[in-house]
């Protein structure tokens, strides 16, 4: 791969722009080099979603990922750089990819602010092409906007090719700046939706207490001692959805979740509130969730504390969160990375839902990458069941669609080592009128069909209320 010049610099206005380009350009090794440069802008507060709806009305390719109880945001849009992969092999494809394109960037303060953000669909082959989300697909964009509490950075990345005509290229620069610092949320420009969803039509795509009967006829016969099945809702509107809108309501519904949005410069946009991390990495410490077991929210303190006790204690949701606890734990030990976590779970409490939750820990080895995390732990037994291989193939056998991003990874990572991905759960696709709703349930022996259904309604009346 070429060496990329890259170089990082923050300006205030046109003509200090214009000069930083130029230099740029008269120093480059040559013309027919690829390159990169990386420009970063120090800018006052903005609504990263605001940036987001920019990108949606101008049919652009865009990731989200936000945080509002924690004041963490990412919004991009814009493809500078694009890697894909496939296969079994898809996480060290791309891995390798990230390290060639790494080793080729010269200027260590540029790859400080490149991130590549994406997703992964929930097989190694995507099983539901229509949507156009390939098995792993990480994006360098054009554009990104990063919050962390009160810091905000506008960062442009600009590929080689626009280097043609320096007049244009700094004018554009110019105007993309002046969109993002000025983005400010508009309403949705379909008002009225709310009493509009009355005239919805929804289609569920399979009987889902059958589903659940036959995933305890593969455990009684000792294939598999969990296996997690989704439930999809297909819902068609008079109007087309609007994803920004869904995203606002989200976020005001579930602050501490993780709020995301992934469209890779398709009509499809995947997006929902998910609770759960699957990896996290920080300056070489690691994260990830031991989530399963749930149980709703009561209508008062006391109910509602009644019912967590209820979750605590109970032998049947304890099993199954002690199934991905394990799980995690020998995975991350095979990695030589020591798990550390509370002995028994705690209460995770939700807007709707409350969860059982062991967040486990550890130290990164040097020789590690978040590649190596992802390929060890996804599916883990809280989306998939145990043992994955045997789990995966009931899946594809009794479920009647495609999970394409439904519980896979969705999230970045940059050169230093630092990472996020989150599991796509409570998510939805959105393609214009017609949107497709998961939610799963995790079923191990002693599951009732009918709880486990009302569990799945649960949470997909929890996106219900988000689309309206």
């Amino acid at each position: 791969m070429p060496v990329l010049p890259n170089k990082t610099h923050p300006f205030k206005d046109l003509k200090t722009l214009h000069c930083f380009l130029s230099e740029f350009q008269q120093s480059r090794f040559s013309t027919d080099t690829p390159a990169i440069t990386t420009v970063v802008f120090d800018i006052d507060p903005v609504d990263p979603l605001a940036v987001i709806q920019t990108a949606i009305q101008n049919g652009t390719a865009h990731f989200y990922l936000e945080k509002p109880s924690t004041h963490e945001a990412i919004a991009s849009f814009g493809v500078a750089h694009r890697i894909t992969a496939d296969g079994p092999q898809r996480f060290r494809t791309i891995q390798r990819q990230l390290t060639a394109w790494n080793a080729a960037v010269r200027s260590p303060e540029a790859l400080k602010h490149q991130y590549f953000l994406g997703s992964f669909t929930f097989f190694d082959q995507n099983d539901a092409p229509e949507y156009g989300f390939l098995p792993g697909e990480l994006v360098l964009p054009q554009w990104q906007v990063i919050r962390r509490q009160n810091q905000y950075q506008a960062i442009a990345h600009l590929p080689q090719p626009a280097y043609g005509n320096l007049e244009p290229l700094t004018e554009t620069l110019w105007h993309q700046f002046q969109t993002i610092i000025q983005a400010e949320l508009r309403p949705s420009l379909t008002p009225g939706i709310a009493p509009l969803s009355q005239f919805w039509q929804t289609d569920e795509l399979q009987s889902f207490p059958s589903a659940v009967v036959s995933a305890l006829q593969a455990i009684q016969q000792n294939q598999v001692h969990k296996l997690v099945l989704a439930h999809a809702l297909d819902v068609f509107s008079p109007i087309p959805f609007d994803a920004v809108q869904s995203l606002q309501n989200l976020r005001q519904l579930h602050p501490d979740c993780r709020v995301f949005s992934v469209n890779h410069g398709g009509s499809t946009t995947f997006l929902g509130a998910s609770p759960e991390t699957l990896v996290r990495i920080r300056e070489g410490r690691l994260m990830t969730d031991a989530l399963a077991g749930s149980a709703a929210r009561g209508r008062t303190l006391i109910e509602d504390a009644a019912l967590g006790q209820q979750l605590l204690h109970s032998p049947k949701e304890r099993h199954e969160h002690q199934i991905v606890v394990d799980f995690l734990s020998d995975r991350l030990t095979q990695l030589t990375i020591t798990p550390q976590g509370r002995p028994t779970p705690e209460l995770l409490k939700l807007s709707n839902i409350q969860h059982l939750h062991t967040p486990l820990y550890g130290s990164m080895p040097a020789d590690l990458h978040a590649m190596d995390i992802l390929a060890t732990l996804h599916p883990t037994p809280a989306v998939a069941g145990i043992p994955p291989q045997t789990a995966m193939e009931l899946i594809q056998k009794h479920e009647s669609f495609g999970r394409s991003l439904y519980a896979a990874p969705i999230g970045w990572v940059d050169a230093a080592g630092n990472a996020e991905f989150i599991v796509g759960i409570r998510s939805a696709l959105l393609t214009g009128h017609h949107a497709r709703l998961f939610a799963g349930a995790g079923i191990v022996s002693g599951s009732d069909p009918q709880r486990e259904q009302a569990e799945v309604n649960l949470k997909l009346q929890a996106l219900l209320r988000a689309l309206a």
